[in-house]
């Protein structure tokens, strides 16, 4: 996290991440600055908020294609257990050239899930116009994926 929270500074800094995410607007696909700025991916209210969201499943998989089969492409889907357990986020990265997944025990609640709640997130773009999302969880694990898209979805649980 580099804009969202700051070292000095307790909490989640809203306001500079929104200051960041302008700086770095014209690098982003328009739908992934949409979802990198709407409040209510952030709200701790929303029931679209990926705060207090579970995790439910990483899945990797590389994309061979029989006329490149040594050039696979890294595709990754996270699924996360909305805050209100009414639906699924889903967040679907394509192309990606790096990613890190960093799991820690809860010390927060140890009953809780492994991971624990998602605590915030966070849009970045690298000096080679890559796309960083990295999740942080309360437990201080980690995901962060760095990509050349990502779309996002919700899909409501009957």
């Amino acid at each position: 996290m580099e804009h969202i929270l700051l070292p000095d500074e307790d909490g989640i800094n809203y306001g500079n991440y929104l200051s960041y995410l302008e700086t770095i607007r014209q690098l982003l696909p328009e739908h992934i600055y949409q979802f990198a700025s709407s409040e209510q991916h952030f709200n701790l209210n929303s029931p679209h908020s990926l705060h207090d969201a579970w995790m439910e499943s990483v899945t990797i998989s590389e994309r061979r294609h029989k006329a490149a089969p040594f050039e696979p492409q890294v595709h990754i889907i996270v699924k996360l257990l909305g805050q209100r357990h009414d639906r699924l986020i889903v967040l679907e990265y394509e192309n990606v050239s790096r990613y890190m997944v960093d799991g820690k025990p809860s010390l927060y609640n140890p009953a809780d899930t492994l991971h624990g709640d998602v605590f915030t997130h966070e849009i970045r773009v690298t000096n080679k116009n890559k796309i960083i999302h990295e999740i942080l969880f309360v437990s201080d694990s980690r995901l962060q994926v760095e990509c050349d898209n990502f779309t996002h979805r919700e899909e409501l649980q009957g």
